[in-house]
């Protein structure tokens, strides 16, 4: 007769053990409330303080370009984790700020790396900020007694001032969602607001989250910039809704400033502007583009500025990155 304790018996009982704390986690982790958290990327970033002589200076030829990118934490079409190949990418375009989606830090699916941090290292991008909104602490994700985090990241050529993170509604037992707020200039007296973010897969949550975003919108005097994920389309009721196309129901609008298809002829708040036009090309999935989910929004007084959209080509995440070059 096998003793009880034998050395097979208790390493079929850590095996059990340890499959109980993966399953436990994974459960909690979708059903605790969690508060998604800002963590620097790099020590030069002063979050929510402005930054002493935060003066972007522009490109010789008088542009900043922006871009939005879902990473899919560096896994390509091809399924292989290939952090150089999404910097590469990004390298191309140039860009003067980068808004990642789905991040990965410390998980085992992506070698174990902080991918916000060592894309800001690759790019030589120093002010970098991350958006934790997901936690693991499981050994499978995490390894032993890791701690596996994931979310956005805003990567920038030139300082950030007044950096926050704002937690935004998501669908209960999915995962949380959130958005980077930081302030940049682009001239000695003008400042522009960044708005990172990435909707969730629930329409009723992503519209609740368009009245966040209308709302910051208003707080704020000065040029502003909405980029992310929104897996939504643009002939959505959401980017309806941000794009002033359709009224949002808690502003009121006198009628007479309703024309008969249902729109205002002169809102009473701030909309945002899309940088594309009905020609623009989709962005997911990269492997055969059908929906564009992907947007650069910006207001008005931006709008006039936008002097290139693109869209590049690459197999190296799910999603094809969009970039747009504003005139200053």
């Amino acid at each position: 007769m096998q003793p009880v304790f034998s050395p097979r018996n208790a390493f079929l009982l850590l095996l059990a053990l340890l499959a109980f704390l993966y399953a436990s986690n994974g459960v909690w982790a979708l059903t605790r409330p969690y508060t998604p958290t800002l963590r620097q990327l790099n020590p030069q970033v002063a979050p929510e303080q402005e930054t002493v002589g935060a003066v972007l200076t522009p490109q010789p030829h008088g542009s900043f370009r922006i871009m939005t990118y879902n990473i899919h934490h560096a896994a390509g079409i091809d399924g292989v984790v290939d952090l150089q190949r999404i910097a590469d990418v990004i390298s191309a375009a140039q860009p003067d700020v980068v808004l990642l989606n789905e991040v990965d830090s410390h998980w085992r699916r992506s070698g174990f790396t902080d991918q916000g941090r060592m894309l800001a290292e690759l790019l030589s991008m120093p002010y970098a900020v991350a958006a934790d909104t997901v936690l693991r602490r499981n050994p499978y994700d995490a390894g032993l007694f890791g701690v596996a985090r994931y979310g956005l990241a805003l990567l920038s050529k030139f300082p950030l001032s007044r950096v926050e993170v704002v937690p935004i509604q998501s669908k209960p037992g999915q995962e949380p969602r959130a958005a980077i707020v930081a302030e940049i200039r682009l001239t000695d007296d003008e400042h522009v607001r960044i708005i990172g973010t990435h909707l969730g897969l629930d329409q009723t949550t992503r519209l609740e989250n368009v009245e966040l975003f209308l709302t910051l919108l208003q707080e704020w005097e000065g040029p502003s910039i909405l980029l992310g994920d929104m897996n939504a389309l643009p002939q959505s009721p959401e980017l309806a809704r941000l794009t002033g196309m359709q009224l949002l129901p808690h502003l009121a609008v006198d009628e007479s400033e309703v024309s008969p298809d249902g729109t205002a002829n002169v809102l009473p708040y701030r909309t945002w502007v899309d940088t594309a036009d009905h020609t623009a090309p989709p962005t997911f999935p990269s492997s055969d583009p059908k929906s564009r989910i992907d947007f650069i929004l910006v207001t008005e007084d931006l709008a006039e500025r936008v002097v290139n959209y693109v869209t590049p080509y690459s197999p190296a995440s799910d999603h094809l990155p969009v970039w747009v070059e504003l005139a200053f």
